[in-house]
């Protein structure tokens, strides 16, 4: 009867610390947890860049973006600087 009981407490403590143990199993849901968290961020970035590509190809936002971050002019256009004097 000693020997049935220490076989099950050495099975027993196998299977929590063993190399396919819950030890392990938590761990491996653990991580499971981290990569379905990435897994939605990286969802989220890839839904924002494919609106920031869909709208990269009207032609007026386009045009605003150039003309803003670039400073591009049109040919007939002309850029007057005025600077503050006085007051605050």
């Amino acid at each position: 009867m000693g020997w049935g009981i220490l076989a099950l407490l050495v099975l027993a403590l196998f299977a929590v610390l063993g190399n396919r143990g819950l030890k392990h199993l938590y761990h491996l849901r653990k991580v499971e947890g981290h990569l379905e968290q990435q897994i939605a961020l990286l969802k989220n970035e890839s839904k924002r860049l494919a609106y920031e590509i869909h709208s990269l190809k009207d032609p007026k936002v386009l045009e605003k973006l150039i003309r803003e971050d670039l400073g591009y002019l049109r040919p007939d256009e002309t850029v007057f600087y005025m600077e503050r004097t006085g007051g605050r």
